[in-house]
């Protein structure tokens, strides 16, 4: 069951995603690499690792990015802002000590559907998709 509103208002949002969730608001995203041609969709980018906040604060300004700050608990977060990116990409950065499952399970407990990990290509799929 996933996460609601009120459920998940304690929890504090990622780095950078003020920056998603504005950008994603604005529909103005045809700058941003990996737009949809119409512009109003892009992929959003997760990064984790111990080089995950150099390599956020590199691309940040050219794609939607957000990181789990290295040795952080996944579950302290709240990740809506990845949800309706489809899908949301994995971006492993240096060595992952973290435990990848507990943040697969997260970032889908707050709404997305699909993560594609960008090194090994593993997709990971919430159980339940939302009805159309």
């Amino acid at each position: 069951m996933r996460m609601t509103h009120m459920e998940n208002s304690h929890k504090r949002f990622p780095p950078y995603a003020r920056d998603i969730l504005s950008a994603r608001g604005s529909g103005e995203l045809c700058m941003l690499w990996g737009a949809a041609p119409d512009g109003h969709s892009t992929p959003v980018t997760l990064c984790v690792g111990e080089h995950a906040w150099p390599a956020a604060r590199q691309w940040h300004g050219y794609r939607l990015i957000t990181l789990l700050p290295p040795g952080e608990d996944p579950e302290i977060f709240d990740w809506r802002c990845l949800a309706d990116a489809d899908p949301v990409l994995l971006w492993r950065c240096g060595a992952v000590t973290d435990d990848m499952q507990a943040l697969m399970r997260a970032v889908i407990r707050d709404g997305t559907d699909r993560i594609l990990d960008l090194l090994t290509g593993t997709r990971y799929v919430a159980e339940v998709t939302r009805a159309a």
